[in-house]
């Protein structure tokens, strides 16, 4: 299959993204970022092999991108004494960890990994309406990624116990941005998609 223009600049923007973050994060002995890395190099191989049978979209593609970066950032940049993941971006509330960077590139992640997931599913959909079922699948789908995040979240948690992954309250965060994504990215699919 021959690479679209789109396709080729996302790829050389995702392999600069990885050029640039995976260097940083092995002189850092950042060993949690390095196999968020290896999960990103793993998605962007993934994506290429499979452009010939599933039709992607162009939004999902950049998002894909967008989020690669926003999270290798997330790892790498130090504001003030923490790690960008780490930032709260606005304090909105006395005993939870809200509204966080890592919140934000939760919920962008989940909404580009439910149009994703839409963009798997249209091929098969005899009947193009998006009713009230079909977002609920698709919904469903955004979150069972995000829930294998979590799980590979845990794993990276064991193999380094340093690793920022948090504990129950981060992950029950971390899942309630993963929905809030996915119904955001319905609600995109149902009022853009053409």
């Amino acid at each position: 299959m021959q690479l679209k223009n789109i396709h080729k600049i996302l790829l050389l923007a995702n392999l600069l993204i990885l050029v640039l973050f995976i260097p940083w994060f092995l002189i850092n002995s950042n060993l949690e970022f390095v196999i968020y890395a290896g999960v990103v190099l793993f998605f962007i191989l993934l994506i290429g092999l499979s452009l010939k049978k599933i039709p992607y979209s162009n939004e999902s593609l950049i998002c894909l991108t967008i989020w690669a970066f926003l999270h290798m950032s997330g790892g790498a940049i130090p504001v003030a004494d923490v790690r960008l993941y780490d930032l709260i971006l606005v304090k909105l509330s006395n005993s939870l960890p809200i509204l966080r960077y890592d919140q934000i590139v939760h919920t962008f992640g989940f909404f580009t990994a439910t149009l994703v997931s839409y963009d798997i599913l249209k091929p098969h959909l005899k009947n193009k309406t998006k009713n009230f079922s079909l977002l609920l699948i698709v919904v469903m789908a955004g979150c069972g990624f995000g829930a294998l995040n979590e799980v590979i979240e845990f794993i990276v948690g064991l193999l380094d116990p340093g690793a920022g992954v948090g504990g129950y309250i981060n992950t029950s965060i971390d899942l309630c941005s993963n929905l809030i994504g996915a119904i955001l990215a319905v609600m995109y699919i149902k009022n853009f998609d053409k």
